[in-house]
């Protein structure tokens, strides 16, 4: 298991450091046009979240080992966990966008935030082509965000920007809906909305071991039969597909990045042994893994 390679995480303050240590931020930044200086040539998962709108240009990038095309007037989300690698960015290409991590923006009165937008809960990248005035939005957003961040001495900067960023979620979630009138609403209760903000945070840290329904059900201190009641009405799937979009969504990541054989994909899931793997993979995509692999 020590020897299997593995996709570097990355977190802000590792790629961003001299460029927060100069605004003296912390937990957040905003960037504006020149985002080669972000950019990292090599794949990796992000820690932290990311808004961006291209307004000029293109750029190509690989999304948990999907292709991208993030040209004007594209608006994506990064989050936390997405494997990103960047194939391409054109002469032309400038784009705005802010970074921050969740324990910048959430708060003892604010700690479920993130669990009423769409946007924020999508797997992969949410990305949605906007209009002209759209754009002009969200970049108004963002120079706002840029100039209050450059407000060093301001003794409420990190309040207000923090305040101005939850509007511009708000804004993007308007958009993004509009955008896919069938995205899921989740069900606005606390108590269930802590349940469910649990649960992913237990999937995220724990689906490669734990492959069973029950062991989130008894970490949760609730019946299996509840928590598949409560993630059926809020995602509109069971814990057991939940689990399993976990381990596929991550076995594509690996084996598309060409890095690694079907074998230690395996033990990377800890699986028992290959076959049951293969059956697993099979089973829900229609293929082996080594035909997906080489597709």
């Amino acid at each position: 298991m020590n020897n299997v390679r593995k996709i570097p995480s990355l977190k802000m303050d590792d790629f961003i450091m001299r460029l927060m240590k100069r605004w003296n931020t912390k937990g957040f930044f905003i960037n504006c046009q020149d985002i080669h200086d972000t950019f990292n040539p090599r794949p990796f998962r992000a820690e932290y979240y990311a808004i961006g709108v291209c307004t000029a240009g293109f750029a190509r990038v690989m999304i948990n080992g999907e292709e991208l095309l993030y040209d004007k007037n594209s608006c994506a989300v990064l989050l936390p966990s997405t494997v990103s690698e960047v194939l391409e960015v054109s002469g032309d290409y400038q784009a705005m966008s802010v970074y921050f991590e969740k324990e910048f923006l959430l708060n003892d009165t604010n700690r479920y935030l993130f669990d009423k937008y769409q946007l924020m809960n999508r797997k992969g990248i949410p990305y949605i082509k906007i209009e002209d005035q759209e754009t002009r939005l969200v970049t108004e957003y963002l120079q706002r965000l840029r100039s209050k961040m450059e407000d060093i001495d301001h003794l409420f900067r990190d309040s207000i920007i923090r305040s101005q960023l939850v509007s511009l979620i708000s804004e993007l979630e308007h958009m993004y809906l509009l955008n896919d009138m069938s995205a899921l609403r989740l069900n606005p209760r606390i108590g269930r909305e802590k349940i469910l903000s649990d649960f992913k945070k237990l999937l995220k840290e724990c689906f490669k071991k734990e492959h069973h329904t029950s062991f989130y059900a008894d970490a949760l201190n609730i019946s299996t039969k509840y928590l598949n009641e409560i993630l059926k009405e809020t995602t509109g799937k069971t814990t057991k597909n939940l689990i399993s979009e976990a381990l596929l969504t991550e076995a594509k990541i690996l084996l598309r990045t060409g890095r690694f054989n079907v074998s230690e994909v395996a033990v990377a899931l800890e699986y028992d042994n290959l076959e049951v793997f293969s059956r697993f993979f099979k089973k829900h995509t229609g293929m082996s893994p080594l035909q997906y692999k080489r597709s």
